[in-house]
């Protein structure tokens, strides 16, 4: 009966720690969005203001659309579920007829590969009409490419 009893224990302390370190990476996540939001109000002088959309079918039933790539370390993706970070989280815009999702940042110069994550875990490849390059030889599918000049 003590073996049952340490089992339980260790299930239940397994089950808080594990939603402590979801929590503790989504505040941990925020305050670095809060902060980088007032330096985003001051961006480094060669950084450039970009916006990144993404329409689709796909998206108009999505709670949620973020975008992971090599300028935010893909969203620290585990497993391929992101932690959601609010600065990356683009906002939808809804017409009669269609809904575009869209995010300003500021990007330094440079060439980054993304892609756009619906609902924390449904990664979409790049594809055809998405009004970005191809990155051939990704995982899982192609990346999109960005390329933020001087």
């Amino acid at each position: 009966m003590k073996h049952i009893f340490w089992i339980i224990v260790g299930t239940v302390i397994g089950w808080f720690l594990n939603q402590f370190q979801k929590n503790f990476y989504e505040i941990i996540g925020d305050l670095k969005d809060g902060a980088e939001e007032l330096l985003g109000k001051y961006p480094a002088k060669r950084a450039r203001e970009i916006v990144l959309q993404y329409s689709s079918p796909d998206a108009i039933d999505a709670d949620k659309v973020h975008v992971a790539g090599s300028f935010n370390r893909w969203l620290n993706a585990e497993s391929g579920l992101i932690i959601p970070r609010k600065r990356f989280t683009l906002e939808k815009e809804q017409s009669s007829d269609k809904v575009v999702w869209r995010r300003k940042i500021w990007l330094s110069p440079g060439r980054y590969e993304f892609k756009f994550v619906l609902n924390k875990n449904i990664w979409i490849h790049w594809q055809e009409g998405m009004g970005y390059p191809a990155v051939p030889g990704a995982p899982g599918g192609q990346n999109c490419l960005l390329i933020v000049k001087e």
